[in-house]
């Protein structure tokens, strides 16, 4: 529990204890690339590196594999999941110029799943087991920097209508693209 104390006398108006309202997993401005890894190597060599990004004029992660056939992750730098019950909204930016899955991993009532988002047109979703598919458009592939903010509770229930959020614990892509700004915030 938080708390202050006040020793002597005096008069203290509008204190005010705010929960912090976003929690920021990644902007690459620190120069490393801790709490990234390749989990799923595919064929030939891949890579995750902290590069200079001139259209965003910042440090970002560049992911370089063989494509969807490669995967990344982004956990605590020592490998444990975020276990963040408070935050709902993720919010991540990426340049990619080839086809690419997001996948967002959560603890629900009803188990472990994966929320997951692709470069697709039509509005298809689905459910199933641990796989909640949204799509979120093709331009989102052009070689262009977007911006992507997704309520995680609602995409949950999209495909899953009687099943509850109960924490967010990570962050996994495939494909080759650069991201940056990976956060998760509150309603």
């Amino acid at each position: 529990m938080l708390g202050f104390f006040i020793r002597g006398s005096g008069r203290v108006d509008d204190i005010l204890l705010k929960e912090q309202s976003r929690i920021l997993y990644e902007d690459a401005e620190n120069g490393d690339t801790a709490g990234w890894k390749i989990y799923d190597q595919g064929p030939g060599t891949a890579s995750i590196k902290n590069v200079y990004d001139e259209d965003s004029n910042s440090l970002v992660i560049e992911l370089s594999g063989s494509g969807k056939r490669t995967g990344y992750n982004l956990l605590n730098e020592d490998r444990s999941w975020w276990s963040n019950t408070r935050h709902s909204i993720i919010q991540w930016r990426m340049k990619y110029a080839e086809e690419f899955i997001v996948y967002v991993a959560v603890q629900t009532r009803d188990g472990f799943r994966y929320i997951y988002y692709t470069d697709d047109d039509n509005n298809f979703h689905a459910g199933l087991d641990e796989y909640v598919h949204h799509n979120i458009g093709s331009s989102a592939n052009d070689g262009n920097w977007h911006t992507f903010t997704r309520d995680l509770v609602a995409d949950l229930k999209a495909g899953q209508p009687l099943n509850e959020l109960e924490s967010v614990l990570g962050f996994f892509i495939r494909g080759s693209g650069r991201v940056d700004d990976i956060v998760l915030k509150k309603y």
